[in-house]
This record gives structure tokens, C-alpha cells and sequence, in this order.
């Protein structure tokens, strides 16, 4: 998302003497517009904390104005412009100018979060995404007080259910970066199940908000994680023909995207010498019949509970994958349309 501020706005000409700090918040205004036009594809880390802490300080500064508005004059009606992706986006609502340096860096919060993913540094990704959580919450106690709007001002970034989205968005980045974790440090499957889905839940909370496809790929990814870590409880339950079952119809057999996520990646290639593994050590020792496994919970259960622990009896699955993502599919649908926010 291209964000840049377009026109100029001088504080000091439209808020009263009492306003101490509107020359400061001009000057403000005018560095991130600086800093966002020189934004490019080779901009560091160090550019990114830059132009961060002025967006800081310069939303601490409207939040404050916002405060003491109901009980001011305005000397002259401002015009808050800017444009996402080439449209131009603008409103005399100080609402505009407080949400818009929140969603900047909120976006950067996320780009570093992707590059620490990159380099499997997951502590200080889940930093940058428990980060971003706090500004899409921020972002949308805003929203929410903007009651009226243009249909001009009717830009996705600026809708209420955008941010709760971005919110739940990030919340399952920072589970996935948990998990990853739990990974390198070999943690038990029941915690890794609970993790997995966690991850579940949130990536369809967001689903159901806001679509996209990068949200439904993380659904995906945290449906076959579960049902990789149920088929490693199962098994070591001793219910080996069961954990066959799961492990070949509901993961070994499903195409599932992990996006920059190269641990997880490496966890699913190793799915098939797993598989041949189990079977081969079930064949020659325990030779129990491979049937189907408990089913899991569904969507429904998993979005209004936020930890469900593995079931230990039946009822047993009766459909495959596919049927199971067209459940998903039309669960999550139907709580769209219901407007669930759990």
C-alpha cells in the first residue's frame, strides 16, 4: 500500500494561541511528508524507525488537538489530504489526519515483520506484529467515532471492519511467530495444537471482517498444522492407525501454502518420510487398522473459544479434506454475513 501526504497544513493559522505546539506539528507534518516520498523498495530498517518516530509523535500531537477541539475556535477550516495507491483521499475530519499516521505505521510495523520472518527471526517479528495489533486497535477506536462520512471518504483503510480485521490479522502473525518458536525449541504437540489453533481462529476472525487472500492462505496453513499435530498426539496416545489416517488424508494429500514461513515448510516436507515411517513401524509391530480419527472441532467452536485442547473420544470424521475446507468455506461466510466478532 502506496501512502503518501499531498498538500500543506500550517497549525499554527488554524488553531488559537492556546495550541503551543502548532508550529512544531507543521514541521512535523512536512517531515513525514519528506520521509514517505523517499520511501523506496531499498529503504532499511533504520529509514523505517525514522520515519516511525516522527509518525509517533506527530499522531501523539493531533490526538492531543482532538481532545481540546470540542472546547476551541478554529480560526480556518483545515483540508487533510493524502493519497493510498494514487487515490487521493481527503476530509476536513481531524479523525483523517489522526487515523492515516497509525495505518503508515502500522504498514511498516508489518514490512519489518515480514523481513525478521525472512531471516526466522520470530522474537523480533512477533515484536513488530504485537506492535502493529496495538495500532490497528487504535485505529479502529477512530473509525468508530467517525459516524459520518462522504462517499468519497468510502476507502477500504478508512472502514471500521478494515481495521478489526488488520487487528486479527496480526494477532495470528504473532501466533504463527509462537509456533514457529515452539519448533525450534521442540515443544510438546498438545502446545503446538492449542497454537495452531489460535492461529486458526484469529485468521478467520480477520476472514470474516475483511477477505483477502493472504489471510485465507494463513486459514489453510492453520488447518494443516492442526491436523499435522493431532496426527502426532494421536500417535503418541498409541491410536497409530488413526494417526495414519490423519497424517495421509488430511495433510500428506493437501496443497498447503507457508508464504514466508520456510521452518513450517521445512515441517510439511518432512510429512512424507513421516508418513512411510508410521506406517512401516505400525506394519511391523503394532498392526492396528487404519480407520478414521476423532474429528476435530469446528470453525464455529474454534472462533468463539480461544483455546480448545484436542479431543479425546469420538465422534469420529466422516469427510475428507475437501469437504472439510468446503465446511470451512461456508462457515466462515456465514459468520460473515452474521457479522460475528468474538
Amino acid at each position: 500500500m502506496d501512502i503518501h501526504l499531498r498538500g500543506q497544513v500550517e497549525f499554527e493559522k488554524i488553531l488559537d494561541y492556546t495550541f503551543t505546539q502548532s508550529i512544531t506539528l507543521t514541521r512535523q507534518r512536512i517531515t513525514i511528508q519528506q520521509l514517505l516520498d523517499q520511501q523506496n523498495n531499498e529503504s532499511t530498517d533504520d529509514d523505517h524507525r525514522q520515519l516511525i518516530r516522527h509518525l509517533t509523535t506527530y499522531s501523539d500531537g493531533i490526538g492531543a488537538v482532538i481532545v481540546k477541539l470540542p472546547e476551541t475556535t478554529i480560526q480556518i477550516q483545515p483540508c487533510f489530504s493524502w493519497t493510498i495507491d494514487n487515490e487521493r483521499v481527503q476530509s476536513a475530519c481531524w479523525i483523517l489526519e489522526a487515523i492515516m499516521p497509525k495505518i503508515v505505521n502500522f504498514q511498516l510495523q508489518l514490512e519489518m515483520g515480514h523481513k525478521q520472518v525472512q531471516l526466522q527471526q520470530y522474537k523480533a517479528a512477533n515484536k513488530c506484529y504485537k506492535t502493529a495489533e496495538k495500532l490497528a486497535k487504535e485505529t479502529e477506536t477512530l473509525a468508530n467515532r467517525w459516524k459520518w462520512k462522504l462517499p468519497t471518504m468510502n476507502h477500504q483503510i478508512l472502514a471500521t471492519k478494515w481495521h478489526i480485521a488488520q487487528k486479527y490479522y496480526s494477532e495470528c502473525l504473532q501466533e504463527l511467530c509462537m509456533l514457529s518458536v515452539g519448533i525450534q525449541m521442540e515443544t510438546k504437540d498438545t502446545a503446538m495444537y492449542t497454537l495452531s489453533q489460535r492461529i486458526l481462529r484469529a485468521a478467520s476472525l480477520s476472514f470474516i471482517h475483511w477477505k483477502s487472500n493472504e489471510v485465507g492462505s494463513i486459514i489453510t496453513l492453520a488447518d494443516g498444522l492442526r491436523y499435522m499435530y493431532s496426527a502426532n498426539i494421536l500417535w503418541n496416545r498409541e491410536e497409530y492407525g488413526q494417526s495414519i489416517h490423519r497424517l495421509e488424508n488430511w495433510v500428506y494429500n493437501r496443497s498447503i501454502p507457508t508464504g514466508n514461513w520456510e521452518m513450517l515448510e521445512k515441517e510439511f516436507e518432512k510429512i512424507p518420510f513421516l508418513l512411510q515411517e508410521r506406517i512401516h513401524t505400525n506394519n511391523g509391530a503394532y498392526f492396528e487398522p487404519i480407520r478414521a480419527a476423532i474429528t476435530l472441532p469446528d470453525i464455529q467452536t474454534i472462533i468463539h473459544r480461544k483455546n480448545t485442547k484436542h479431543p479425546e473420544k469420538g465422534p469420529y470424521e466422516d469427510t475428507g479434506p475437501s469437504s472439510d475446507q468446503q465446511n470451512l468455506d461456508s462457515a466462515l461466510l456465514m459468520s460473515a454475513s452474521r457479522g460475528d466478532n468474538s
